[in-house]
């Protein structure tokens, strides 16, 4: 799903209707009637939020469970809420001299016209399930008034949940494989392999002989103190070594993003790092790098490969939103690791500028989550 889908509506000229439970943000009490937000057919858990069941056709605008909830949101401007009995708005008689949104990361409310009681077309925001470290998404609203009190400013966080039991599973054909990392189904397409990694970790230059194989997530791109890489690796021994790869992707689930850039996929050369004991400077916690990092531009000192061909880097860009990531098709990497590599599939994700410096990174979580489905994913689907 992608991450904002605006509904392409004109603006909605009349008042909120009666029964909409508006969710007011928590700005000041005579103020927190200037603007309100109504989240369509979600739960309302409080002043400040809101939430969904993913799947759940009322409020998941997609109506699957898939992880993340669709919720369609409209702006309401100077609503006589009976929930804020403190409340008057300025108009009528008076306009507002501004309503808007905040923050580093917009929906796009569609806001309505200042001089009215009325509520914008709904837009939609694509929100991952709730995790740990993921605590919804935040969309702040504020308004300006000519009259005292002048200002209102609110927070609404949506929150959306797993349905208990977890999302139903869907039929599949199962064929045997040799395979005991991933399923192999039947696809109209060929087979298709689904593996995680059988290893994976980061690396961090500020701290180059330290092992981060117990962290849980894996950081590419930087930080003050840091350039941030990733190494996963994939057994693709499930499939036949003379097989014909037709699709290859690589999916993440990133919990963490900040200001990340575009990157690279790279295939790493040395096969011998090792989840436990890969550092900045040590593949292996005792031999070092050809060069500290892994990754250099000039072919030969490079433990990645940096020559554009059958086994070279694949662009990516940068994640848009927590939640799923899909990598571009990496065929020609898996090909290659099948042809020539006994099904051994070495990775490094490398961001193109990641000198320490302001933050820009992504976080993604590790093949051992306790969420099977937060791991990251390699899906593979072969003709023989």
């Amino acid at each position: 799903m992608t991450r904002i889908l605006p509904v392409l509506m004109g603006l909605v000229a009349l008042a909120a209707p009666a029964w909409a439970a508006l969710i007011a943000g928590g700005g000041p009490p005579r103020s927190d009637c200037y603007v309100e937000l109504d989240v369509q057919g979600a739960t309302r858990l409080s002043t400040r939020a809101a939430e969904c069941t993913d799947g759940d056709p009322t409020c998941d605008g997609d109506g699957e469970c898939d992880g993340t909830c669709r919720f369609a949101i409209a702006t309401c401007l100077n609503q006589s809420d009976p929930a804020l009995p403190n409340c008057t708005p300025p108009f009528p008689p008076s306009a507002l001299l501004l309503a808007g949104e905040r923050g580093k990361d917009p929906i796009g409310l569609a806001i309505p016209p200042f001089a009215s009681s009325a509520c914008g077309a709904f837009v939609n925001v694509d929100v991952p399930v709730t995790r740990r470290a993921r605590p919804g998404r935040r969309i702040v609203a504020v308004a300006v008034s000519s009259s005292r009190p002048k200002r209102d400013r609110d927070v609404v966080r949506l929150f959306c949940r797993r349905p208990a039991g977890g999302c139903p599973t869907t039929t599949t054909t199962t064929t045997a494989t040799t395979s005991t990392t991933g399923e192999t189904t039947t696809t109209l397409n060929g087979q298709q392999l689904s593996l995680a990694p059988t290893a994976d970790t980061g690396i961090f230059s500020g701290a180059p002989d330290s092992t981060l194989g117990n962290l849980g997530q894996i950081f590419v791109g930087n930080d003050s103190s840091n350039a941030q890489r990733g190494l996963l690796r994939f057994d693709l021994t499930g499939v036949p070594p003379n097989a014909t790869v037709t699709a290859c992707t690589l999916e993440l689930n990133v919990v963490t993003l900040n200001e990340a850039g575009p990157g690279k996929v790279y295939r790493v050369k040395q096969p011998a790092w090792t989840e436990t004991n890969a550092t900045w400077n040590r593949y292996d916690g005792a031999t070092p790098w050809t060069t500290p990092g892994a990754y250099d531009p000039t072919e030969a000192s490079s433990d990645v490969v940096v020559t554009a061909g059958p086994d070279g880097p694949i662009a990516f860009a940068a994640p848009e939103h927590a939640g799923v990531f899909a990598l571009p098709d990496i065929t020609t990497l898996c090909q290659d690791a099948l042809a020539n590599r006994a099904g051994d599939l070495e990775l490094m994700l490398k961001q193109d500028a990641d000198a320490p410096g302001a933050t820009a990174e992504f976080g993604f979580s590790r093949r051992t989550d306790s969420e099977a489905s937060e791991r990251p994913q390699l899906l593979l689907t072969w003709t023989p």
